[in-house]
């Protein structure tokens, strides 16, 4: 089964709007099960997270207050 926010899988941290489209919203939400100690692992439905796996790391270390 797919890992969801309906499943219970994620918590839901806030919503943020869309700047070139008012009438769209995308979720951030709290990865608990793929975080490590200390760590916070966030994920978001927006198309430039998703697009941009690239930057995986880059986005772990800012949620942990680190500027790799």
């Amino acid at each position: 089964m797919a890992r969801s926010l309906r499943n219970g899988d994620f918590d839901l941290v806030l919503a943020i709007q869309s700047p070139s489209s008012p009438d769209r919203w995308y979720r951030v939400l709290l990865d608990r099960a793929r975080a490590q100690t200390g760590e916070t692992v966030l994920s978001c439905d927006c198309t430039g997270w998703l697009q941009d796996a690239r930057n995986a790391a880059a986005r772990r270390a800012l949620a942990a207050g680190r500027s790799d």
